[in-house]
């Protein structure tokens, strides 16, 4: 292994170093110094809910996803119930997480052998999550609720005036950051996290307004950015999902038909195939949109969405989806051609119907 350690070292101790075995010695501690600085450190997290049931928590970050028990202290017999739970997990630097607690998303921030606790409150009218920690203040900043982005009434603004709306957003949630003095590292990763879950809004806002060029210029122009870091927030996934479909069916007149939808995922899963480099983005992409065709309306006219598929995806949790989807895409429903049947008759011989022979016995629903 070749290892550069001159720049560590003064005059006196870069002297000792010259010689043969003193390098050889040099060589084997920086090596394990570089060994200790990358050792993943563990995280613990403490969870707390008040609630009317008792939920476990989920915890998804890079590859892991990781289910945590809560357990009922106190009365469990009352209406209202307190449950703990804990965790640790080893990270070897800092990393975008979601922590889910019935239907609330929380992004938090794991950073190596930085602790923090997080408390849900669902006993009032209104669902309050509250972030704890003695070492960092980027989780309770995560959780604190003063950035603001688009709200339903904005998808009734203009064409025209949109992109100032969303900048705007932007530009508030950035001062707020910016005014926590948190770490500058950290800063520059949120600012890229807030931009995707702003202009998300944009993604889902050109599927249901007429909009120009400058506007499909912007989205082209976010999803092209695909730094590995990126895929572990779901407000980039989120933003891509919107954005691939978006461009990928810009001009196009929407139908409600199995037909149009096979046509559409299509194209969506072909314009991911031709534009998205990074692996796990694409396979994202193209994953969710197949597996959710065949699921949703079975396999008739998803040929050409199957050949994109086997071509683009490796990951075998997303093969398997796919798998049993098609196994299962020849449903019976009212107007799809029967399926092939082959089974023994009364005698034991074989026998195969096939939808031709089928013809004339309808089957509605």
């Amino acid at each position: 292994m070749k290892t550069n350690v001159d720049k560590y070292l003064d005059n006196e101790t870069r002297n000792i170093y010259n010689t043969k075995d003193m390098k050889k010695l040099f060589i084997a501690m920086m090596s394990a110094f570089a060994l200790t600085a990358n050792a993943q450190k563990p995280v613990n997290i403490t969870f707390s809910a008040h609630d009317t049931s008792v939920n476990d928590v989920q915890i998804q970050f890079a590859e892991t996803d990781t289910i945590i028990k809560m357990v009922a202290v106190g009365d469990t017999a009352a209406a209202s119930k307190t449950t703990n739970g804990a965790v640790s997990i080893s990270v070897k630097e800092p990393t975008y997480g979601v922590i889910t607690y019935r239907w609330k998303k929380s992004t938090v921030y794991l950073e190596p052998g930085k602790d923090f606790g997080m408390e849900w409150d669902l006993t009032p009218a209104a669902l309050t999550v509250n972030v704890t920690s003695k070492k960092s203040q980027i989780n309770p900043y995560l959780s604190c609720g003063e950035l603001k982005g688009p709200v339903m009434g904005d998808f009734g603004k203009k064409p025209e005036e949109i992109l100032d709306i969303l900048e705007e957003y932007q530009t508030n949630c950035y001062k707020i950051l910016e005014s926590k003095k948190l770490d500058k590292a950290f800063v520059a990763k949120e600012k890229l996290r807030i931009r995707y879950w702003i202009y998300g809004f944009l993604a889902q806002y050109v599927q249901q307004k007429a909009c120009g060029d400058d506007i499909y210029d912007v989205l082209k122009e976010l999803s092209a950015c695909e730094d590995a870091w990126l895929v572990q927030m779901p407000e980039y996934t989120n933003f891509q999902y919107s954005a691939i479909t978006a461009l990928a069916l810009r001009d196009m007149d929407i139908e409600n038909t199995p037909e149009f939808q096979a046509k559409a995922v299509t194209m969506v899963c072909e314009y991911a195939a031709n534009n998205i480099t990074n692996k796990d983005l694409k396979e994202y992409i193209i994953g969710t949109n197949a597996v959710a065709l065949v699921a949703n309306n079975g396999y008739e006219g998803a040929d050409r969405v199957k050949e994109i598929f086997e071509a683009n995806i490796s990951d075998p949790v997303i093969k398997h989806a796919f798998e049993v989807a098609w196994a299962n895409g020849n449903v019976l429903k009212a107007g799809r051609p029967s399926p092939e049947f082959t089974f023994p008759d009364i005698n034991g011989k074989e026998v195969k119907i096939t939808h031709e022979d089928a013809l004339g016995s309808e089957i509605s629903g």
